[in-house]
């Protein structure tokens, strides 16, 4: 089964250390393009992607006070991407706010894009978003959910696909654990 994965899905992963080397305007174009083009509740589009690459703006975004001691690595990255959403833009459904959906698929939409590019990214959820906001001049209405660093894996050498993906499944529940045919009782 997995032999039909495509390889930018197997070679996507999570990147803590980046070369200083500058990620070019035309990459993150074409990343934030992937980004703009998933779906959302209602073609609403609620999300909306802020770059920093500036380093002053990159040295407040990156700051212990900013993404927490536990990221202090993300100082590394050249390139950081901030996801912000407009939960006003989007449903609620049985008390799910759909903006956050909405969210997750353009959020790896964009790291797909980025991977496929030979670029890393690392989902980021521990940040002050009071900060985050302030820093950026995101309006309060507005809804900060994840940030990523962008920029060129610092690692000895890249895992092949098969590599990349033998690892992530190590790590994984099984497919039988994961999913269902026709009632939860009834496994794949």
């Amino acid at each position: 089964m997995y032999e039909e994965i495509p390889d930018d899905i197997k070679l996507r992963n999570s990147v803590r250390r980046y070369k200083p080397t500058e990620v070019p305007i035309d990459k993150i174009l074409t990343i934030l393009d992937a980004a703009r083009i998933a779906p959302s509740w209602e073609n609403d589009q609620p999300v909306r992607y802020v770059v920093v690459n500036e380093p002053r703006v990159l040295k407040q975004i990156t700051s212990v006070e900013t993404v927490t001691m536990g990221n202090a690595w993300l100082k590394s990255a050249p390139c950081v991407i901030v996801g912000v959403a407009d939960p006003s833009k989007s449903g609620v459904r049985e008390g799910i706010p759909y903006y956050l959906v909405d969210f997750g698929a353009s959020m790896e939409n964009l790291m797909l894009a980025a991977s496929s590019l030979g670029l890393g990214t690392c989902w980021i959820g521990a940040f002050n978003e009071v900060r985050v906001k302030s820093i950026l001049s995101i309006p309060d209405e507005l809804r900060v959910v994840a940030l990523t660093p962008l920029g060129y894996p610092d690692y000895p050498r890249i895992l092949t696909p098969d590599e990349s993906y033998s690892k992530k499944v190590s790590r994984r529940i099984s497919l039988k654990d994961f999913s269902f045919f026709n009632e939860w009782k009834n496994p794949v």
